[in-house]
């Protein structure tokens, strides 16, 4: 075992390897060491070795499980090693803590020149008869079951009449041309884009990815209220509001999520398999939940609490999802990759996602059902650790299905 001591004078410079790896398949590790004053021995080049723990039990040593047991590397100069990582041979999803540690080797004593840890995890292959998958399946039909027989106890939803009463109260001054809120919103889906471009090419660590997300979500909100509502606007015209039965509102929009998430995962496995995932933590957990929540009292404060509503002052109820269904999909589409088959299908995903909050929300005249659908189906896509083997455009399909389905649910369970 080498001796763990010694002065620092070389360091990782950069790691390149996949945080998600999958049973059965090799992986290569890059890893660029730069040495910064490590001397030469009487052997010849400064010489360097690698000792890999997994979860804080030594998984490999370069030292000892190889015959050129060290590598060199000159002072002042970097060098980046590849490393073939053997398949990863489990028969259930693994989450790992990597520790690489980076050893100098002067001929007669090891030194301990730099540490690094990532997190891993293993991913493995199942079908819809897996006992994984179906114990999944189990728990969806359960949910449905019961949140179909609350529903039917708390009565169907009661179609508002927010949208007429909008209507008829047309002013000379229309506030949705106003060059503020024109500008917000041109603001708005420029920003969301570019920021979602940055984040997808730098690939940042899952936690600030997180907390960039809700920033900028944070900093919408604020500037929405600050230069579009203003101190003297009744909330209420804008979706919060509370509703006449709290529980009709919830168990039809739980029920009607759930429904939507049923149909993404599981019916595409009949003709599939599924990557199955470790499950996330308890504080990963809390976390989705938050950002979901977030996100999706944003997404309906902007876009179907004010903007839907000021355009029903102008046009009537059919044109104004429209034009904020339209908005939306250009809000939420995402850019990369560049392709136009892509692109058009993600649009018209996000469109019909859009109409069918937007009619949510004049069915119900409050903002808590469709925020409550956001924030289920979002939490569940998180939560849910398995994922359907298919292209984009099998799962964009599936989403489509699904959301034709809660539009005929939705009519099926209103008054």
């Amino acid at each position: 075992m080498p001796e763990k001591s010694g002065a620092l004078g070389a360091y990782f410079e950069k790691i390149d390897c996949s945080r998600v790896v999958y049973e059965g398949q090799n992986n290569i590790w890059r890893l660029t060491v730069h040495n910064t004053n490590c001397s030469a021995n009487e052997y010849g080049n400064p010489s360097f070795f690698l000792i890999i723990y997994l979860n804080d039990e030594m998984w490999w040593n370069e030292f000892n499980n190889t015959n050129y047991k060290a590598w060199q590397c000159n002072a002042g100069s970097s060098i980046t090693r590849y490393y073939n990582i053997p398949s990863w041979e489990t028969i259930k999803p693994t989450f790992y803590n990597v520790k690489i540690e980076l050893y100098w080797y002067d001929g007669k004593e090891f030194y301990l020149q730099d540490v690094t840890y990532f997190p891993i995890s293993v991913v493995v292959r199942a079908t819809i008869n897996d006992l994984m998958i179906f114990s999944y399946l189990a728990v969806y039909l359960i949910a449905l079951v019961f949140l179909g027989f609350c529903m039917l106890i708390a009565g169907p939803i009661k179609i508002s009449t927010r949208s007429r009463a909008i209507v008829n109260t047309k002013t000379s001054s229309f506030s949705i041309k106003t060059k503020r809120v024109v500008l917000f919103y041109v603001f708005l889906i420029l920003s969301w884009q570019i920021a979602n471009v940055l984040i997808s090419k730098s690939l940042p660590p899952d936690s600030i990815h997180y907390s960039l997300q809700l920033s900028i979500q944070f900093m919408y909100l604020v500037l929405f209220f600050f230069l579009v509502i203003g101190k003297n606007s009744n909330l209420k015209e804008h979706g919060y509001r509370w509703p006449e039965s709290f529980y009709k509102c919830a168990y039809s929009s739980l029920f009607l999520a759930v429904a939507y998430n049923f149909v993404v995962f599981f019916l595409p496995g009949f003709f599939a398999q599924y990557y199955v995932f470790p499950s996330p933590s308890l504080i990963e957990s809390l976390l989705f939940i938050f950002l979901g929540f977030f996100i999706s009292l944003v997404g309906e404060t902007l876009f179907r609490g004010y903007l839907q509503s000021e355009l029903e002052k102008k046009f009537d109820f059919v044109k104004a999802l429209l034009m904020t269904s339209i908005l939306f999909a250009v809000y939420r589409f995402s850019i990369f990759p560049l392709n136009p088959c892509h692109l058009l299908l993600e649009l018209i995903y996000f469109f019909l996602l859009a109409a069918f909050l937007g009619t949510l929300y004049n069915f119900s005249g409050t903002l808590l059902c469709p925020v409550i659908f956001y924030l289920t189906t979002m939490t569940l896509n998180s939560l849910t650790p398995i994922k359907v083997i298919a292209d984009e455009y099998v799962k964009i399909f599936w989403g489509l299905i699904a959301i034709t389905l809660v539009f005929l649910l939705l009519e099926f369970i209103s008054e």
